[in-house]
């Protein structure tokens, strides 16, 4: 083989060893970061977790609370109601009273009843917070995600072309060994093997 050719070619696969080396550092950044991201992420997911189970807990406990209250009132309404079916024989006047008396406790039931509503509503805001709080980080990931795809394609087509030169300078390098060979077999008149 042509020493010039030779050279030529040490030279070009040298190149190509430097690039794929060079690639390879690059996917190894790129894991690198795609696995302190995942680390970082997990982190402020576990973050969230603790606090949706903090939230619960607090939840749980305050409907416990209002549990106790509903009980308690309960016990009261029934109390007062014996004591309303007691007095109901003996005058119509105190009818009147425990009419009263009763609508404060349906007051009272229906302040509960807000109080509820309005626990739950800070609950679905706090809930979207923490949503609305994530969702930048998601985002972010994705559009690191999609560079690093575009970086693979790019890499991939620049391949191909690389393939392709290679199997044209083959094909070149072989063409002009095998005339090379054939011109010194005419001229000297070696028999073709």
């Amino acid at each position: 083989m042509d020493p010039e050719l030779k050279a030529y070619f040490d030279e070009r696969f040298t190149r190509i060893d430097d690039r794929f080396e060079e690639t390879s550092r690059q996917f190894a950044g790129v894991r690198k970061e795609l696995s302190e991201l995942r680390e970082e992420t997990s982190g402020q997911i576990a973050g969230v977790r603790k606090e949706l189970s903090e939230l619960r807990e607090d939840t749980a406990a305050q409907f416990s609370s209002l549990r106790e209250e509903l009980a308690e009132l309960r016990e009261g309404t029934a109390a007062q109601l014996s004591e309303l079916r007691e007095e109901n024989r003996h005058t119509g006047v105190l009818l009147e009273a425990m009419r009263s008396d009763l609508r404060l406790v349906a007051e009272g039931g229906m302040g509960v009843t807000e109080r509820m509503e309005a626990n739950q509503q800070e609950n679905r805001v706090s809930l979207q917070e923490v949503k609305d709080a994530l969702a930048p980080f998601y985002v972010n990931l994705d559009g690191r995600m999609k560079v690093l795809d575009q970086q693979l394609q790019s890499f991939t087509v620049r391949m191909q072309a690389m393939d392709g030169r290679m199997k044209v300078l083959e094909s070149r390098a072989d063409r002009q060994t095998r005339d090379v060979l054939e011109a010194i077999r005419e001229k000297f008149g070696k028999p073709h093997a």
